[in-house]
């Protein structure tokens, strides 16, 4: 296990590459072209899809700090294909977590030794802990919501 919580997975489809691209490309707004019009409202996903691989994540009305970006890569089978999916926090959460974390930290230490308060010591080091727990279990609830998103995409026929 990381520093940053993350999550590999791996879907079976019973559609084909082709078909499973053509699937995503119609449930997600590419963001590469940055389209300003409304047309994107329908979308369920946001990102870049490629001929065997995508980068999306699961479109938010307002900002979601621990939405994961779903980093996928598609293979065929005799059957279909396979999904090989890594859940990964967005850069800007890493450089979050990863800075109030070493604040903690370091204030922790500082406590500890320079100070040598260990109430205060113990503090902070709570505070790091509690980041670090909220960061989890956020993360593991949006993972929850992104994968039910894309299972949905991929099983609705209505799209197809």
């Amino acid at each position: 296990m990381g520093v940053f919580p993350a999550k590999n997975e791996t879907l079976v489809s019973s559609y084909n590459i082709e078909e499973v691209v053509s699937i995503l490309n119609k449930r997600t707004h590419n963001i590469k072209y940055e389209e300003v019009d409304g047309s994107s409202a329908s979308f369920l996903f946001q990102g870049v899809i490629g001929k065997n691989s995508f980068r999306i994540s699961k479109k938010t009305v307002k900002p979601e700090n621990f939405n994961p970006i779903l980093i996928g890569k598609i293979e065929a089978t005799s059957h279909g294909s396979i999904l090989f999916l890594k859940y990964r926090l967005m850069p800007s959460t890493k450089m979050f977590f990863a800075f109030w974390t070493t604040m903690a930290l370091a204030l922790g230490f500082y406590f500890l030794f320079a100070k040598e308060n260990i109430l205060h010591a113990g503090f902070a080091f709570l505070l790091g802990l509690g980041n670090y727990l909220i960061t989890v279990v956020n993360f593991n609830m949006h993972s929850q919501k992104a994968r039910k998103a894309l299972s949905r995409v991929l099983n609705d026929k209505s799209i197809h």
